[in-house]
């Protein structure tokens, strides 16, 4: 008798075990999450007639799926402008700078050149502007330099970018040289939370905290930013108190920013860049997110309100070594002074009052000996 079997019991050949839809995610995720997101476009540049120099990096997310082919439009669509960085000066030296250097140790380079102030601030906000013109909200140039870089079509980058730079200066005669250095987002962040770590220093139990840290409507605004302090320098964001003065520099693009730089000269001619003033810590908010408000005095009235990274160091103004540092509350009290000694001078320049005052210093004197002989 013939017997039926089920396929049920049937062993088939070479069987392997399937893997569920949700561990495969969970791979892929996993995998996308670990792969480098953050493409990273490192350059410097000169231009020959302007005798201008720059070095600068561009930031641009890649989307998660790295290994997309040029057709897929889900890579495209998920590129994105993250940052940029730019230093331009009139010093050719700034040319030698090493672009291939992994980003980590170039970004300190940025800081530093920041914080010493070794670039033409005008030039450098030219480009910077330029740069913010050409990336931001434009995600077909993103997209295209993604793909582009992802089929290895790098001349089609450097075309782009020598475009983009030759704009300030219709200037074709540029000279740009690229390296290109792919990062993972989360890396990149946990560095720099290494950072802020590692020089994060004993909080100050007497820090200022209030509420929120506003600006009355009846005081000027001073367009200035925080000067930051290199690694082991300065003071932490989170020492701060009320008095603590620091160096800030006064934004040059702004109408009051540009009289404040008049009137207190603060233009130098030799270095092209425009000396720090002198603040004092007002206001200290909390830590939100991170970050935190302060209010920065100048004088009666005079404030500057900023938003920064609490593991961020600022420079301490140092009467000592500030030779080139203007203090707008000295000169102030210095003007209240002299007003006020040119107010006394003044009373015995007036006519007929001179006699008086004489004559009252006389009857004081005489009193106090007609008291002293009673």
């Amino acid at each position: 008798m013939k017997t039926d079997i089920s396929n049920d019991f049937i062993e088939p050949l070479d069987h392997k075990p399937t893997i569920s839809p949700e561990i495969i995610d969970e791979q892929i995720e996993e995998f996308n999450i670990k792969s480098p997101n953050t493409l990273i476009i490192k350059g410097k540049f000169k231009f020959k007639n302007a005798n201008v120099y720059g070095i600068f990096a561009i930031l641009l997310f890649k989307g998660n799926n790295i290994k997309s082919s040029e057709d897929d439009e889900t890579l495209s669509n998920s590129c994105s402008f993250i940052k940029s960085h730019m230093i331009a000066s009139y010093f050719s030296d700034l040319f030698l700078t090493d672009i291939s250097e992994s980003w980590i140790t170039l970004e300190e380079k940025f800081n530093a050149l920041e914080i010493k102030s070794e670039y033409a601030v005008s030039i450098t906000d030219t480009f910077k502007k330029v740069f913010y013109d050409a990336f931001v909200d434009n995600n077909e140039r993103i997209n295209s330099i993604i793909k582009d870089f992802n089929t290895n079509k790098i001349n089609n980058i450097h075309k782009e970018l020598t475009n983009i730079l030759a704009l300030p200066y219709k200037d074709r005669s540029v000279q740009v040289e690229l390296s290109f250095e792919e990062l993972n987002s989360e890396d990149i962040e946990s560095i720099k939370n290494f950072r802020i770590i590692e020089e994060k220093p004993e909080a100050n139990n007497n820090i200022l905290t209030t509420p929120s840290v506003v600006i009355s409507h009846q005081d000027y605004y001073i367009p200035a930013n925080p000067i930051l302090a290199p690694t082991g320098e300065g003071i932490a964001i989170n020492q701060l108190s009320h008095g603590t003065r620091i160096l800030m520099r006064v934004d040059s693009n702004t109408d009051y920013g540009k009289q404040w730089i008049e009137n207190f000269h603060l233009l130098n001619p030799e270095k092209n860049t425009i000396d720090p003033i002198v603040g004092t810590v007002d206001q200290i908010g909390p830590i939100i997110k991170n970050k935190v408000d302060i209010i920065v005095k100048y004088k009666k009235n005079q404030y500057t309100k900023f938003n920064i990274e609490a593991g961020i160091r600022l420079k301490l103004y140092n009467p000592k070594i500030s030779e080139s540092t203007v203090d707008p509350l000295k000169i102030y009290n210095e003007q209240q002074d002299s007003n006020n000694s040119t107010n006394y001078s003044q009373l015995f320049d007036e006519p007929g009052l001179k006699p008086l005052i004489i004559v009252g210093i006389l009857l004081t004197v005489l009193s106090l000996v007609a008291l002293y002989f009673i």
